[in-house]
């Protein structure tokens, strides 16, 4: 693939880079294994997609090598106008895949689970593998700055793309959830303007906070939702201020819903750029904070991680969003659901068994 030329986004539209774990996500809803459905996912995979959603200019930089699953996860990306110009660099290899397991507790509460074995087999699918520092170094000059560079799983290609970011005045946004070395993972953290991380990574991270000059420092806290707190010129000290999660008033499927809290906080307070973030107010950061949390309870009533995508169209989106954020409860079920869309015969994701239950239409708009 040639990058020649560089890569510049439409004016006044934000643009965001996006390093880290892009994957086929297979949704199976039922203990029964039920009818799969194949999605493009992954933490970085689904932020980037969520933004393009909100109207952003968004760049995957992937390793996608060409196989059955990356097929399906560049068709659903396009759909969505994710740029897939920097999607497949060398070395290439399998596409990850996930499996998304959503069912119901004994006591009705819904619950879900990520796997990465082979649901027919239980052979282990292809996991993630960093794209390397090498390709990072020959796309550089490509790339104009971007709004925003994401990255949620260190590697040495994320440490150069990450600095090279901030030294040209991008906002690095890291969102760590797994993989990298302690000295990828100081060296991220030391350019990020954001750090987002889950209560349950804080004890990994804890020993590079030292290091970090972020302008904010998030930590998610499940259904209890968020904490936060600031080093902005309008900031007073650096103490935890917390907001509550939002109820969208039923529950499906969990998962995902902290990529879309990341999609809420990048839409409303990154993406007028560094120099806007380092001046923002504390209630803008509260405001923009609480939008998050409303994009992450509203895709919990739908299946997948991003299932109210191809649900409803954008109207009925940015309605249920404003209830949310309005307190009001309302009925999703009024929403025709729409899941016939590209379909590609027998997709086999698994070395072993060739797993492929019948054709299988992707979760379209």
């Amino acid at each position: 693939m040639s990058h020649r030329g560089i890569v510049r986004s439409p004016r006044n539209k934000p643009s965001v880079i996006g390093i880290g774990l892009l994957a086929l996500d297979v949704v199976i809803t039922g203990e029964g294994g039920g009818t799969p459905r194949y999605v493009a996912g992954g933490t970085c995979g689904n932020v980037l997609t969520g933004l393009s959603y909100q109207g952003w200019h968004a760049f995957p930089i992937a390793r996608l090598n060409g196989d059955n699953a990356s097929i399906l996860v560049q068709r659903d990306l396009k759909k969505w106008g994710v740029r897939l110009r920097f999607a497949s660099l060398a070395p290439k290899t399998k596409t990850p895949v996930v499996v998304h397991h959503i069912c119901r507790s004994v006591d009705g509460r819904a619950v879900h689970r990520f796997s990465w074995r082979c649901p027919g087999c239980g052979r282990h699918l292809p996991s993630y593998r960093a794209v390397v520092a090498s390709a990072i170094d020959k796309i550089l000059d490509c790339l104009a700055p971007p709004t925003v560079v994401f990255i949620d799983r260190p590697s040495s290609g994320a440490v150069l793309l990450a600095k090279a970011a901030a030294k040209r005045g991008a906002i690095v946004f890291f969102e760590p959830s797994a993989g990298g070395s302690p000295k990828q993972f100081q060296d991220i953290v030391s350019v990020a303007h954001v750090l987002k991380y889950s209560t349950d990574f804080s004890e990994r991270i804890r020993p590079f906070l030292a290091e970090s000059k972020a302008l904010l420092e998030i930590e998610t806290l499940g259904a209890a939702g968020l904490r936060y707190r600031m080093r902005l010129s309008r900031s007073e000290g650096r103490h935890w201020d917390q907001v509550e999660a939002l109820d969208p008033g039923r529950v499906i499927d969990r998962g995902g819903a902290g990529d879309w809290c990341s999609v809420g906080i990048i839409e409303r307070l990154c993406a007028s750029g560094l120099d806007a973030l380092r001046n923002v107010t504390q209630r803008k950061i509260h405001d923009g904070l609480r939008f998050g949390q409303a994009l992450a309870a509203w895709t919990c009533a739908f299946e997948g991680a991003r299932g109210g995508m191809y649900s409803i169209d954008k109207k009925s989106f940015r309605t249920q969003i404003g209830k949310i954020l309005s307190g009001e409860h309302f009925d999703f079920d009024q929403f025709q659901k729409r899941r016939v869309g590209h379909k590609l015969s027998r997709p086999k994701i698994c070395g072993g068994c060739g797993y492929s239950r019948a054709s299988t239409p992707v979760l379209a708009n």
